[in-house]
This record gives C-alpha cells, sequence and structure tokens, in this order.
C-alpha cells in the first residue's frame, strides 16, 4: 500500500504556472527587453491570471 500524497503546497503551483505562462510570452514575443508596453500589460495581466489559477482564485490550493 503506498503512501498517501500531499498536496503540493500553493507556492509550488503558483510557481509552475507563472514560469509555464512566461515561456508561452517567450515563444510568442521573443526576449522581455523586446516587449512592447502593451505585450508587458498582456504579461503581467497573464501572470496574475495564472497565480489566481494556480491557489483556485486566490483560495487555499
Amino acid at each position: 500500500m503506498s503512501a498517501p500524497m500531499e498536496p503540493r503546497p500553493a507556492a509550488d503551483l503558483v510557481q509552475d504556472a507563472l514560469a509555464a505562462a512566461d515561456v508561452e510570452f517567450r515563444k510568442l514575443f521573443g526576449p522581455p527587453a523586446e516587449w512592447s508596453e502593451a505585450v508587458l500589460r498582456e504579461y503581467r495581466l497573464d501572470q496574475h491570471i495564472a497565480r489566481q489559477r494556480a491557489t483556485n482564485w486566490g483560495e487555499a490550493a
């Protein structure tokens, strides 16, 4: 019988979500130094949404 798995800490989930969003933006728009203000705004919004989703919209995951 295997030991029960503990849920992953919310910080780990958030970090994974933010990293995934970052990778997608870099694929689409290249390095951050080349991003326009509009892309930076969308990036920040996307990071915020990824953080919220990873923590069940702000509640404990």
